[in-house]
Order: C-alpha cells, then structure tokens, then sequence
C-alpha cells in the first residue's frame, strides 16, 4: 500500500486500511455466530473461503504491482545501495523498552479532560478481554485445540510426560 500511494493520499489511505480489522471484528463475530448456529459450520466456512478467494483475486486483477515501475537500472541501483546486515546485541534495548512502557503507562491513567480517561480505560479493557480469555481461561488453546479442561490436562500432562 505504501509504495503504490502518493505521499499527499497515504495517511489517510492508510487509516481507511487499518480501520477495516475492528469493523470486520465488530461485524463478523456476530455475524459469524449467526451464520453457524443457523446454518452450521460448512456453509460459514465455505463463505470465509469465499470472501478470501474474492479477495485474492481482486488483488491479483486490480492491485497495481509497483515492482513494474522499475526500470533494470534503477533496480540495478538499489541492488547495488544495499549493505551487508551484521546481526549483533543491542544493550539499550531494555531501558529503551522499559522507557517506552512507563511513558504507556502514564500516558493511559493521565487525568483527562471530560473524563475521558474513562474511555481509554475502556478501550484498553475491550482490547485485553479476548487475549486474557485466550491465556488464562483457555478458550481458544492451540495445543489441544478444545475447550474441555478435562482432555486439556490430560494432553498436558501427556506431553510432560514424553519431556
């Protein structure tokens, strides 16, 4: 999306394009739901698949490839300006990072004008739920992929069994 956008339009195309995630989770989860328990998991299934396959074929039809903008010297060039990547430690990672995580946590329980701490609060609550069900409750656990706490431990535990 970047490199097929001119720098005037890409902010706002962007947004338009990050905005789409919480619209398609506020309107697929119940959706979704409806679909399933009205017509089972086939029919909801084989319309995700549809929906992707549409999609894929919009982007191969539609999507401009930006690569095709290149002539072979410009590309030669940048072939050319790379520079060898050396993987090392970077020491200031941690302080850099616990930096950032006190600045985030300031910056959520700040006093607001209008109570509007009330309503970052709730935002970060509604983003936690689902990854703290998913951790802590086990709604959604890929090791066993099932719900029933029963064969959960019972997998567990086979597998410390076999370490």
């Amino acid at each position: 999306m970047v490199d097929i956008t001119t720098p005037d339009t890409r902010t706002r195309r962007l947004s338009i394009l990050d905005s789409f995630m919480p619209i398609g989770l506020i309107v697929g989860l119940p959706f979704g739901t409806f679909i399933k328990n009205s017509f089972g998991l086939v029919v909801l299934y084989s319309i995700a698949a549809g929906i992707t396959f549409f999609s894929m074929v919009y982007v191969f039809f539609v999507v401009k490839d930006s690569r095709k903008n290149f002539d072979e010297k410009k590309m030669q060039e940048v072939e050319n300006t790379k520079s060898d990547v050396q993987l090392s430690c970077n020491k200031d990672f941690f302080p850099g990072f616990f930096k950032t995580m006190i600045v985030g946590i300031t910056t959520i329980f700040k006093k607001r004008p209008d109570g509007a701490r009330r309503w970052v609060l709730c935002f970060l609550l509604i983003s936690a739920c689902p990854r703290v069900l998913t951790v802590v409750v086990g709604v959604a656990d890929s090791r066993t992929c099932s719900t029933d706490s029963s064969t959960r431990w019972t997998t567990l535990s086979r597998a410390a069994s076999l370490t």
